[in-house]
């Protein structure tokens, strides 16, 4: 897969994925005015890779210091894209990594809330 680069602006975030890496990653502040405007074509682009890539193992880094409520609902139907991929083959290597500063409640909160319903690897890590 060729890499991808969105710059963050004021309020959606950087998301970058490096194919010898194979970690797409996002950094910065989430609250477009039309989230599903902004996430839909990395939707497409994590379903591209998933078919196209089957045996290739892809980690979802989240950096985020701020997210709204529709950033949060585009946020969960990629996990879930990651979650439907974990079931159908599970010799493919997924991992989230949701990253929280560590006075951070807020962020730690929701990233345990986003994994209490996911059975790929998911790891809390702080910055």
């Amino acid at each position: 897969m060729e890499p991808l680069a969105i710059p963050a602006s004021r309020v959606t975030p950087a998301v970058t994925f490096q194919p010898e890496t194979r970690v797409l990653e996002f950094t910065g502040q989430s609250y477009p005015e039309n989230a599903f405007e902004f996430y839909n074509p990395i939707l497409e682009w994590a379903q591209k890779y998933l078919k196209e890539s089957p045996q290739d193992p892809l980690a979802i880094a989240l950096k985020l210091d701020y997210f709204n409520t529709s950033s949060s609902k585009c946020l969960l139907d990629l996990l879930e894209l990651l979650e439907a991929e974990h079931q159908a083959n599970a010799g493919r290597t997924l991992e989230i990594q949701w990253f929280y500063k560590q006075d951070d409640e807020d962020m730690e909160d929701s990233g345990r809330d986003f994994a209490e319903d996911l059975t790929v690897p998911f790891k809390m890590l702080t910055l």
